[in-house]
């Protein structure tokens, strides 16, 4: 019986060639599937990178959101004590100043301000009305001025000098002199007069722009004729409208005391400059609110007036109101002014306006108000054409408007 060789087991097949080494270098060759279900490792390795990623993806929005609500609660919360914090030091600031701010200190001021304006207001009294048949002449009216020019040039208002044909001002210690009327602009209420006379003390010009609510201002008049009279009080409020003769255009509001006679005065400011022309109070005696017009304005106009003795005005030739935000023309319209009366052959008529007509932009500018639309009307110089658009019933429509000149009030 011949010798058979028995294959070798499995573990100890091995070819050879191999050694240990080499076996431990060449990982065996996967087993390949042509069919079933891939294995377990497989299917792990293709599902879990997915989860991982939805997973960080929701984990990253969570923490967005928790972030933007924190920012939501934080930032207020921090801006609030950031300008708390500011508040707390401008009022630190100004209690600090407070309290350098003794009695004796602000009644020394006090005093050199009324020393400073006091020989540049004068008083102007008014005699002979126009058309009046009395032989013998009497006062019309009385009022105050202001000294802006040593060569005798005064600023007052027009409301003073209206309707008188002899003006005598006082001034200095018991000096006087009879002016004459150099132009009038009724508009704002101002009017300029000139005096020959020399050695004349100037008000020197205040700015009004910088003027803020509660700074400390001084009155000088002759409130009741008594001249030379100071009244002390602040800026309540800027730019009000419609008060007085001036009522086309912003004046200044405060507390001093203004009386019948102070009309044409100076309102100073704390360096005793010239910062308004008092003009006008509520009711016939003080109620605790004065106007004034801002030095500014008063200023542009005095120079105006200075050199071309009037001011032309333009004029539309219409009454109007304001339209209210609710009302029978529906809300949708919103703010502007309407026609109430058309004059006849004014700019206006020729142009076709119609009473119950709503204006709405006047040269490109939205009209909020009626006095707003006078005003623009009133600065537009006299000869230009201006596009007006206007609302009739549902119809828009658009005009061309050539203003016309203000007709001359009698002075």
């Amino acid at each position: 019986m011949m010798y058979q060789p028995q294959p070798n087991s499995p573990d100890e097949q091995r070819p050879s060639h191999s050694t240990p080494d080499t076996q431990r270098d060449i990982p065996p060759s996967p087993t390949i599937h042509s069919k079933g279900p891939p294995p377990i490792l497989a299917v792990a390795q293709e599902v879990n990178p997915p989860t991982t990623s939805i997973g960080l993806r929701v984990f990253s929005r969570f923490m967005l959101l928790l972030t933007l609500l924190l920012l939501l609660l934080v930032v207020p919360w921090f801006l609030e004590n950031i300008s708390y914090h500011l508040a707390r030091g401008r009022q630190q600031a100004a209690r600090e100043s407070l309290e350098e701010l003794t009695p004796t200190r602000f009644a020394r001021t006090s005093r050199l301000v009324a020393a400073t304006i006091q020989q540049s207001v004068v008083d102007i009294i008014g005699r002979n009305p126009k058309g009046a048949k009395q032989k013998s002449p009497h006062v019309l009216g009385q009022g105050c001025g202001v000294i802006v020019d040593e060569e005798g040039y005064i600023l007052t208002n027009y409301h003073v000098v209206r309707n008188t044909t002899q003006l005598t001002v006082h001034y200095g210690e018991g000096r006087q002199a009879t002016a004459e009327v150099v132009g009038v602009d009724a508009y704002t209420d101002l009017a300029v007069l000139k005096i020959d006379a020399e050695n004349l003390v100037a008000a020197s010009w205040g700015d009004s722009e910088v003027l803020a609510q509660g700074d400390p201002v001084w009155a000088m008049g002759s409130p009741w004729g008594l001249d030379n009279s100071v009244s002390f009080g602040i800026v309540s409020a800027m730019g009000r409208h419609g008060i007085g003769q001036a009522k086309h255009h912003t004046l200044l509001q405060t507390d001093a005391m203004l009386q019948p006679g102070n009309s044409g005065g100076a309102l100073v400011n704390a360096k005793g400059e010239l910062i308004g022309i008092n003009t006008a109070i509520v009711g016939e005696s003080f109620r605790g609110i004065s106007f004034a017009i801002p030095s500014n304005m008063a200023r542009e106009i005095y120079s105006r007036l200075k050199n071309d003795g009037e001011i032309p005005r333009g004029w539309l030739g219409v009454q109007l109101a304001t339209l209210p935000r609710s009302s029978s023309y529906g809300e949708d319209h919103g703010v502007g002014a309407i026609v109430v009366y058309v004059f006849k052959s004014s700019p206006a008529d020729v142009a076709g306006i119609r009473s119950g007509d709503i204006i709405k932009v006047w040269q490109s500018k939205t009209i909020k108000n009626a006095g707003q639309l006078s005003q623009l009307a009133a600065q537009t110089m006299a000869g230009d054409k201006v596009q007006v658009s206007l609302l009739r019933g549902e119809e828009e429509l658009s005009l061309s408007v050539t203003v016309g000149r203000r007709p001359a009030l009698p002075q």
